[in-house]
């Protein structure tokens, strides 16, 4: 359900899991009255995730927790233990202030799906054969999905992704300030941020690459601004690659979109390889998402 067009799990992935086993290892130390915000998140990441594989696993710690700031870190690895990436955050303190609700006194019951659990569904979306990767160079690959006459990726469909605009070594991408993105302080989850930071980052390289060329995300790095609210509106990410073509580690960046919070600088360097695959938001309505919980199609 997680995997791009290549079939392999994007390093947004990761990240969007992570984000939230470090803030937990900092939310265990925290005095009443006192919630986090994600400042910053880096990553660096080692092989990528088999898609096959049964799951992600986090483990997270505080590294120091002061007045107004703290630190943790985290490994990430496969259910077999493999290190994929080593990672860690900043998040600032805040002390909220005024009238608290009354904290629930029984446990809150899972949601009650119609059907199976959104995670146990089969993933909607297609990866690419090796014959469309070995005659389409990755601007034209692209420019298929913008215009919707290549199928979309179970990642895409999943975080209801949709390309808006694409150059040579640049690409502007969107999600939905989806509800179903909220955190548990009532905004946008930081993972989702550096989710779609990721795959803005990671187009703008394909935009440069020839044929029969994959790419593996080295690190990304996240540093958020403010928060976001989660209102459906459309939340476009630009994204451009700034080191030549050719070039064996290219660089690439995503801008904050106008208007959306929390994402700004977001940065990574990709390593190109050949491909052989074995195993601010605006007031456009997201016209591509649909919740998650929906019955599955039949």
């Amino acid at each position: 359900m997680v995997a791009q067009p290549g079939g392999v799990i994007a390093g947004g992935v990761p990240a969007f899991a992570a984000d939230g086993a470090l803030g937990t290892a900092i939310h265990t130390t925290l005095g009443p009255r006192r919630v986090l915000a994600t400042s910053d998140l880096t990553f660096s990441f080692i092989p990528p995730p088999d898609p096959d594989s049964d799951a992600i696993i986090v483990r997270s710690q505080l590294i120091h927790e002061g007045t107004t700031q703290a630190l943790a870190e985290a490994t990430i690895e496969d259910p077999v233990g493999h290190l994929l990436a080593r990672g860690g955050t900043r998040c600032l303190i805040i002390d909220v202030r005024g009238p608290l609700p009354e904290p629930p006194h029984e446990p809150v019951p899972d949601p009650d799906y119609q059907g199976p659990h959104p995670h146990q569904r089969p993933p909607e979306g297609e990866i690419l054969p090796q014959q469309v990767w070995d005659s389409t160079n990755g601007i034209d690959l692209l420019r298929g999905w913008q215009r919707g006459t290549l199928p979309r990726s179970p990642l895409s469909n999943l975080i209801g992704t949709r390309v808006l605009q694409v150059a040579e070594g640049a690409i502007t991408c969107a999600i939905p300030a989806s509800p179903w993105f909220c955190g548990i302080g009532g905004t946008l989850y930081g993972g989702v941020l550096a989710l779609l930071a990721d795959y803005a980052i990671h187009g703008a390289v394909q935009s440069v690459l020839s044929t029969g060329t994959a790419w593996a995300p080295l690190d990304l790095k996240v540093r958020f601004l403010r928060s976001s609210p989660t209102d459906t509106r459309c939340m476009p990410a630009p994204g451009w690659c700034t080191a030549a073509t050719g070039s064996r580690s290219p660089r690439s960046r995503s801008s904050r979109p106008e208007r959306s919070p929390r994402s700004p600088t977001p940065r990574s360097c990709c390593c190109p390889t050949a491909l052989g695959r074995t195993h601010e938001l605006t007031d456009e309505p997201h016209a591509i998402w649909a919740p998650i919980d929906a019955s599955p199609a039949t």
